[in-house]
């Protein structure tokens, strides 16, 4: 009886090896194979380790003057960004606190953004901008820290690859209120 042609196909890959293996050259072939995977995988590691977008720079914190017979209070900040082709950038923007003993953190924004929504922008410079963020009414005066963070997803080889990097601007001291 003779073999089905389905069950030919699925098992050619593993017939291939297994001959390969059974010849003198088959441990050679194997180093071989090795060494040209380990040296691929360092190129391509290298080769995202240099194409990871800049880091971000908070150029200035400013705490915008209060108009009379207001409690709302906002911050005005300098950013300049890096240009990410390929990746959307997940970015969160808050103050923080050190006081009793614990970590207090006030959330002021976040964003979704990135060369990544548009494949067809392409820039070498960095990018500026400005925003303006409301601090909480409830968040009391005294000595924060502005702290920028991001995580960027980026794809290559037409998204076959994809990457994920975490980033912390430098904190920016601000006094609010008082």
């Amino acid at each position: 009886m003779a073999a089905s042609p389905t069950a030919h196909t699925l098992a050619w890959p593993l017939t291939c090896v297994q001959a390969a293996w059974r010849t003198q050259a088959g441990w050679i072939a194997a180093l071989v194979g090795l060494a040209f995977a380990w040296t691929l995988s360092w190129i391509a590691g290298n080769y995202f380790e240099h194409s990871q977008p800049v880091q971000t720079q908070v150029r200035s914190v400013t705490v915008l003057d209060v108009p009379p017979g207001s409690i709302e209070r906002s911050l005005r900040i300098e950013i300049q960004s890096p240009p990410a082709p390929n990746c959307v950038r997940i970015s969160q923007q808050l103050l923080y606190q050190f006081s009793n003993g614990s970590h207090i953190f006030y959330p002021l924004g976040s964003a979704l953004n990135g060369g990544g929504f548009n494949r067809s922008w392409r820039s070498d410079r960095p990018l500026s901008f400005v925003l303006i963020l409301s601090v909480p009414s409830g968040t009391p005066p005294g000595e924060y820290m502005f702290v920028h963070r991001s995580i960027y997803t980026c794809s290559y080889l037409g998204g076959f690859v994809e990457r994920r990097i975490v980033f912390e601007a430098p904190q920016v001291p601000v006094l609010v209120g008082g």
